[in-house]
């Protein structure tokens, strides 16, 4: 079992959400946040590094990654996806933190700095850049929007289940292998991966993301994009693989502006490193994340 830290349950409303916390270091607290097809183990190779240089640290399963976070009103929204993060911080008493965000993890960081910078001291987002010039700059890249055709196929509910779920859930190996390519995943991951989404009702909300992502209707649909189109008034570092198969290092650089970073903002490639950066090539991603932790502790 991998050393995570100590087991600990957070709650909001009437959800529950499994998480691990080392509030044992001396330094600043470090929120870490997962992505998809993806859980909380994802980390297992920075936590002991963050250790090490003394920082606390916090790792949750994002809602609906389990069934006791499961939303009864089905509610999947970025806006209320960023509030899950502030309110584990309250639950901590974690006044500040810095965020660490891979995937969809980082683009509910970007979200939590937008909504309320003075609780983030800085943010890390790996492989997904600004979620607001992703779209722009995507609409100017047509192999971007190739790539990117998955999401499109989420939209329709109840197909999309099935495809995932046929061939013993084989999608998930193929996401892997095109976003990553030549990466030799450990099987034990994608084993515990596909357990994970095949507990009931686990799919349909994590495919909701994407669904709500897309709207552009309902009030809280309308607040999520605004938020998501917001400057992020926090120090941020991008990191992106220079074979990312999912959004490609171009793109996310082009995506990544300084108009939108006003406390300023830096990117940098990890040569070699496909959309798992952070497991493909952790010694390099541990240096990187360290030294810009310990030169953005203060305020």
């Amino acid at each position: 079992m991998m050393n995570l830290g100590r087991q600990v349950t957070l709650e909001r409303d009437e959800l529950r959400f499994s998480a691990w916390g080392n509030d044992k270091g001396s330094g600043a607290w470090v929120v870490l946040l997962h992505g998809f097809p993806d859980e909380p183990s994802t980390w297992h190779k920075q936590l002991p590094e963050l250790w090490l240089h003394g920082y606390k640290t916090l790792v949750v399963t994002n809602r609906g990654y389990e069934p006791s976070s499961i939303c009864p009103d089905n509610n999947y929204q970025v806006i209320t996806l960023a509030e899950d993060v502030l309110c584990w911080m309250d639950q901590l008493s974690v006044e500040k933190a810095h965020l660490i965000g891979h995937d969809w993890g980082a683009t509910i960081a970007y979200a939590t700095a937008a909504l309320c910078p003075s609780r983030v001291l800085s943010l890390v987002g790996l492989a997904v850049p600004h979620p607001g010039q992703l779209e722009n700059t995507m609409g100017r890249d047509f192999a971007q929007l190739w790539r990117s055709r998955y999401v499109i196929g989420f939209q329709f509910k109840g197909l999309a289940e099935y495809r995932v779920r046929r061939r013993n859930y084989a999608y998930i190996g193929s996401l892997w292998s095109k976003w990553s390519p030549g990466w030799d995943y450990p099987l034990e991951w994608l084993n515990s991966i596909k357990a994970r989404i095949s507990q009931p009702g686990v799919l349909s909300a994590i495919l909701t993301y994407y669904r709500q992502g897309a709207d552009q209707k309902s009030e809280a649909g309308k607040n999520s994009r605004a938020l998501s189109r917001s400057s992020i008034e926090v120090p941020t570092l991008g990191l992106v693989g220079d074979n990312d198969g999912c959004i490609s290092a171009t793109v996310f650089e082009q995506s990544m502006l300084e108009k939108d970073f006003p406390s300023g903002v830096t990117v940098s490639e990890i040569p070699g490193a496909g959309h798992f950066l952070h497991l493909e090539s952790a010694e390099l991603v541990n240096k990187k994340i360290i030294d810009w932790l310990i030169s953005h502790n203060s305020d």
